[in-house]
């Protein structure tokens, strides 16, 4: 696919071919800019899944950060924190794979490691990394050499992902 592609634009052909801005940041060598916002542009409907669990994250941070709750009170604010819909994380019954993939953990013993709002900021940073970096990287890997066996990626250098 990295050589069509390469070749299309040195042929100055116009592909009908919607790459995403994360692909594009992979293409320009930022990969290491992703966010939870690049999310949106691989898969819509994790994406919004992930912006609920976002969201309870820093309804954590906002209580971990207020001096007024102390031990007992902090705990008790921790297990009470929601989602929208009422539930808490630990309702959703989650575990450190990746969505709609069981087989792929996210760290070792993954699959028997549940998701609680003590370990949701590492589950989400987590799910970021393997969707958008570890889970895709060879086949990243194997667009970027057969690209640049036919164009230098260097050169695209002066564009920007967006």
């Amino acid at each position: 696919m990295g050589k069509f592609v390469a070749r299309s634009l040195m042929d100055s052909r116009m592909l009908d071919i919607p790459f995403s801005e994360a692909f594009y940041k992979w293409i320009l060598g930022v990969e290491g800019t992703f966010t939870a916002q690049d999310l949106q542009h691989v898969d819509p409907v994790m994406a919004r899944s992930f912006a609920q669990l976002a969201e309870v994250a820093v309804k954590k941070h906002n209580l971990e950060k207020d001096s007024l709750l102390t031990g007992k009170a902090l705990v008790l604010g921790l297990e009470n924190l929601t989602m929208e819909g009422g539930g808490t994380i630990e309702d959703l019954d989650l575990d450190f794979t990746l969505p709609a993939y069981p087989d792929i953990e996210l760290k070792h013993g993954g699959k028997d490691i549940p998701v609680t709002i003590h370990n949701l900021d590492e589950y989400l940073q987590l799910v970021v990394d393997w969707t958008l970096l570890r889970g895709v990287s060879a086949q990243f890997s194997a667009f970027k050499e057969g690209f640049n066996s036919i164009f230098p990626i260097s050169s695209l250098q002066q564009f920007y992902p967006s």
